[in-house]
Formats: C-alpha cells, sequence, structure tokens
C-alpha cells in the first residue's frame, strides 16, 4: 500500500458505524433501450451514468454528443454523471444538459488543478428550483474524483423538496484496505446527504459508479444505515452488469462496444439509493442499446420512482 493511502486509513480509524436510522418500511427482468418512456405509475425519474473520462486516450469529441442524445432520449428529471473531467466540463454534453437541467458541479472540485466537480449533478429546470448545493470529497490526496455532489431543489407546483446526489467511490480492488476505503466512502455519503435532508425535510435520491459488487460492505453499509438499494427493491428490476470491457475501434475507426453477454469482464458497479421513508421504487434498469453501449464501459442505469 502506497503511503498516502496508509495515512489515510489511519485517520479513519475513528469511523466506527454510525447510528441506524430507522426505516419505514422475486422480481422479473427490466430492461431500456434508448428513449423508453417512464411508466405511467412512476413519478420522477433519475439517472445515473459513467460517461468514461478520457484517461486513456479515448477522446470526449467523438463521444459527446451521442452522449447527451442518451441522456436526453431517457428524459429524466435528475441526473448524476460520473468521470466528467476537464474536457468534458467544456464538451457538448455539458453545454446541451445546461440548457435545460440546473447543472451543479462548476467550481466546486477539490482543488485548483481539478476546479470543476467530476460528478456533478442536474436537475430539470422547468420542474424545480434550487435551494443550496454542496460537495464532499472523500479523500482528494488519494483520487480527486472520488465524493458526492449534492443539490437541495424544490418542485415549483408541489413544494416537495428533494436532495439528488450522485457519488463515485474509490476504485481499486487489491485487497481488504481498498474495500474499507469504499466502505469509508458509503459512510461519509451518507452522513453528507442525511444532514442536507434533514435541514431541508427532504427527500433523497441519487447513485452514481459506486464501484462496489451487491455483496461488498458499502452497499450493506447504506442499506444498514437506512437507505435502500433501487435495483433490489423495484418490483421491475434488472441485475445484470453494468461495467463491462471497454469499447474498441472497429475497422473504421469508429468505437463500438460489446453487449455485456459477450464481454470478456463484465461486473455491476452502478447504483441508485433512495429514502425509503419518502420514496416507493417504480422500476430499474440500464440502456443496454448498442448507442449507449459504443459510447462508454458503463451503462446508464434508470430508476424511476414515486413518493408515499
Amino acid at each position: 500500500m502506497d503511503i498516502n493511502r496508509r495515512e489515510f486509513l489511519k485517520g479513519t480509524a475513528w469511523m466506527g458505524a454510525a447510528a441506524v436510522v430507522a426505516g419505514c418500511m422475486s422480481a422479473k427482468i427490466a430492461d431500456f433501450g434508448g428513449g423508453e418512456s417512464m411508466p405511467t405509475h412512476a413519478a420522477y425519474r433519475f439517472v445515473a451514468f459513467n460517461v468514461w473520462g478520457d484517461f486513456f486516450g479515448n477522446p470526449v469529441f467523438e463521444r459527446d454528443e451521442r452522449q447527451l442524445a442518451i441522456l436526453k432520449s431517457h428524459d429524466p428529471d435528475f441526473i448524476g454523471l460520473q468521470e466528467m473531467t476537464s474536457n468534458f466540463w467544456k464538451s457538448r454534453l455539458m453545454k446541451g444538459l445546461c440548457a435545460d437541467y440546473g447543472c451543479i458541479g462548476e467550481g466546486m472540485g477539490p482543488d485548483e488543478k481539478h476546479r470543476d466537480a467530476a460528478n456533478p449533478v442536474f436537475y430539470r429546470l422547468s420542474k424545480f428550483e434550487l435551494l443550496e448545493k454542496g460537495a464532499k470529497w472523500f479523500h482528494p490526496e488519494l483520487d480527486y474524483s472520488k465524493g458526492v455532489v449534492w443539490a437541495a431543489v424544490r418542485e415549483k407546483a408541489t413544494g416537495r423538496k428533494f436532495v439528488v446526489f450522485a457519488s463515485h467511490f474509490w476504485w481499486q480492488t487489491h485487497g481488504v484496505a481498498d474495500d474499507y476505503l469504499r466502505l469509508v466512502n458509503a459512510r461519509l455519503l451518507h452522513e453528507t446527504v442525511s444532514a442536507v435532508a434533514k435541514k431541508h425535510d427532504a427527500i433523497i435520491v441519487g447513485g452514481g459508479d459506486l464501484n462496489a459488487p451487491v455483496t461488498s460492505s458499502a452497499l450493506a453499509e447504506l442499506k444498514k444505515l437506512g437507505w435502500e438499494d433501487a435495483q433490489e427493491k423495484s418490483p421491475d428490476t434488472d441485475s445484470r452488469a453494468t461495467w463491462r470491457d471497454f469499447p474498441q475501434r472497429d475497422a473504421s475507426g469508429i468505437y463500438r462496444g460489446v453487449q455485456p453477454e459477450n464481454a470478456k469482464k463484465m461486473q455491476w458497479l452502478d447504483h441508485a439509493f433512495y429514502d425509503p421513508c419518502s420514496v416507493s421504487p417504480v422500476k430499474f434498469a440500464m440502456d443496454r442499446s448498442q448507442e449507449a453501449l459504443d459510447v462508454s464501459d458503463h451503462s446508464p442505469v434508470i430508476f424511476d420512482f414515486k413518493l408515499k
């Protein structure tokens, strides 16, 4: 383990399990192609999408317009993105989203080098108004992009208040220390978002690339602390992998993704969580259209819900 990570882990030794929040409390496979409409009995839609940051010689300009079209085709109320590098912040994806959504994350990065948040959150401008915004960076000395960005918003028509969040957890998987870092991420996420929700008496919903399979201690911690996993609880759901091999260039030089069943590597890493005191899940699914597979190694996850 490198010295920075060892020092960070020593600094988290005080973090025991937080007090468990009191709860309020066999599905069929669901699937989404691009642009599927929301079920009539759902009222809201949240979409999380890791856009595949340009860390690997994979240029943003080859994918940003298609990513914008994919997101807009699902017509979400809330969006949480991950791996939004500086080039993505200057892209047609960001420009297109900010025409219709409040864009939260600009100038909220952990330092001057990483000025804008890598995991911005968005809310539909025609439907919601912003109350407050913020970010919490879990361990910027290890990875500038891992943290949570949140927005507290009010629905204009009803006055209902929401805290929507986008998060990205530690990514390495070499052993117990990495699992513990994700556990710390989960506790910091819950602590941060729950405090905002309490302040505004707001409904919690959000998610992202948590780099954690369903059996992980990080996801177990979020559920222990009172949140529910949308995939697990939605009556119409999908339990297939959300991450698979990177798209590869075809003979014409265009990125093409493979269907998960044909991938050499795949894992279920992307999740949506919510407050069960206020939210009733309706549908959880993934966009498995070829268009979505071509532009990222992660599938967008779509969570439809209504309120109790």
